[in-house]
């Protein structure tokens, strides 16, 4: 998937070996259908699942804002702040992400089930954007097989 992976960090990932870390579709499956009929919870999963396009959406807005305004005459304080506005939403939609990660992991482990995502979770980078990549090919994958 193109523009998804960072050129730096995918070649590191090449260079150690390493093989990138994706989400686990079948443990989230998993994890939906353990919690039954359990309201609360099932709310809960859908909002974590829902901050995954969340995150997606903020940073797709943030390219896209950042890719127009080059080609604008527009004031740069302006621009600046914008940009600084879009990025610590982005943040902090990562974040939650990152939480929303580790407890579905934990979530999972008490089902008995594999972790949702196999790999170092944390706001560090590369960690980070590892994460995120994994994230956008969920996102990618639920879209292509959608019903």
């Amino acid at each position: 998937m193109p523009g998804l992976f960072c050129a730096k960090e995918d070649a590191a990932v090449a260079e150690n070996g390493n093989v990138p870390v994706t989400l686990n579709g079948t443990t989230v499956r998993g994890l939906i259908d353990s919690l039954g009929d359990d309201a609360e919870m099932l709310d809960l999963m859908e909002e974590m699942l829902t901050d995954f396009e969340n995150y997606h959406q903020s940073v797709y807005r943030m390219e896209i804002s950042l890719m127009v305004r080059n080609h604008r005459n527009t004031d740069t304080d302006r621009v600046n702040e914008m940009t600084e506005q879009l990025d610590k939403a982005r943040t902090g939609r990562h974040d939650k992400l990152l939480d929303d990660i580790i407890l579905m992991n934990r979530m999972a482990a008490q089902q008995g089930l594999p972790p949702v995502y196999d790999g170092t979770v944390s706001k560090e980078r590369p960690y980070r954007r590892q994460v995120a990549n994994a994230v956008f090919a969920y996102v990618e994958e639920i879209i292509h097989g959608r019903r």
